[in-house]
């Protein structure tokens, strides 16, 4: 197997695997909810530009959706991303995660 098929394998893979994480985190908020868990759970404060978010108060299943959501809403934002470079005189197509 040459180079580029394992990064091409690795990197979707890894996507994959993302995927996954995201859903699992979501389901098991969602498990939370219908379980009847209400507990108090502590506070989250996130700020971003100009941006603020506080949650205070919240059933600990609100925690794993909002991280669950977050993991899959990054996955698929950033998607599979292959950069063209120039290597020696040769083309090759490398596989990125871009930022």
């Amino acid at each position: 197997m040459e180079l580029l098929e394992i990064q091409v394998i690795a990197l979707t893979i890894y996507k994959i695997m993302s995927l996954l994480v995201g859903t699992l985190l979501t389901y098991l908020g969602y498990r939370l909810f219908m379980a009847g868990v209400w507990g108090n759970a502590g506070e989250v404060e996130g700020t971003f530009s100009d941006n603020k978010i506080i949650i205070k108060k919240a059933a600990p299943g609100t925690f794993f959706v909002l991280a669950g959501a977050i993991i899959l809403g990054f996955t698929i934002y950033k998607g599979l991303n292959f950069e063209h470079i120039e290597s020696k005189g040769t083309s090759l197509q490398k596989p990125v995660i871009v930022n």
